[in-house]
């Protein structure tokens, strides 16, 4: 076999290959997918909120938190389907509902419309307590020569025990000093003189596009609602 022949058929092997690798690739991702579907089925509103893991003692691999807070509300913000609720916002609503259900407690007691007044507003504290949330956890480690950062979107029911996971995508992303290298995940190439915290926000914002994305798949699907 001349030494063309052979160049010809590794590079036909490394085609095959590549094809078999995202056929795989798409294979796990639509299954990934339609595990969660029945899960996402029926939820009109989430609220999110952010955790930070980033090793305040490694300043180069620091993220700007102002950076990252401001460009994940306004993605969130853009879903016209889907409500994104951040979590200041939903801690306030559930205090003054819960609020509002303990003061008609008392009245509950005194006549039947008090008691329908008080069953309306602990169902109304109750389905809220129930939404869904979306925690972005954004790690952020120091090795020998790069930074590795991770993007961990979960959507949890927690007003269950124990919390029920609807929902998971996990993203990591290196940064080397020196030339350039790629995301593990979709082979996007990033240079090393980017700024770090920019390249997480667009992880963060492509798991949130993501999660949108999913759950508009799952009101096309018949089946029972999420809890």
């Amino acid at each position: 076999m001349t030494s063309e022949n052979a160049a010809k058929m590794r590079s036909q092997v490394r085609f095959l290959f590549a094809c078999l690798l995202l056929l795989v690739s798409g294979n796990v991702m639509l299954a990934r997918a339609n595990a969660y579907l029945p899960y996402l089925n029926g939820i009109t509103a989430v609220a999110y909120r952010s955790y930070f893991d980033d090793r305040p003692f490694y300043r180069r691999c620091e993220i700007d938190r102002y950076a990252w807070k401001a460009s994940i509300d306004a993605i969130a913000s853009r879903s016209d389907k889907l409500r994104f609720i951040p979590d200041e916002e939903y801690n306030v609503r559930l205090a003054l509902l819960r609020t509002s259900a303990d003061d008609l407690a008392n009245s509950a007691m005194l006549s039947d419309e008090g008691t329908k007044e008080f069953n309306v507003a602990e169902r109304e504290f109750r389905k809220y307590n129930e939404m869904p949330k979306l925690i972005l956890s954004v790690i952020s480690i120091k090795m020998t020569n790069e930074c590795i950062g991770r993007v961990i979107g979960t959507l949890e029911l927690t007003s269950v025990t124990p919390v029920k996971r609807l929902w998971r995508e996990d993203r990591v992303i290196p940064e080397r000093r020196q030339g350039t290298v790629t995301r593990i995940e979709d082979n996007d190439v990033w240079n090393s003189k980017q700024n770090y915290t920019a390249r997480l926000i667009e992880v963060g914002e492509r798991i949130i596009n993501l999660l949108v994305k999913d759950w508009s798949t799952a009101q096309l699907v018949p089946g029972d609602e999420a809890p």
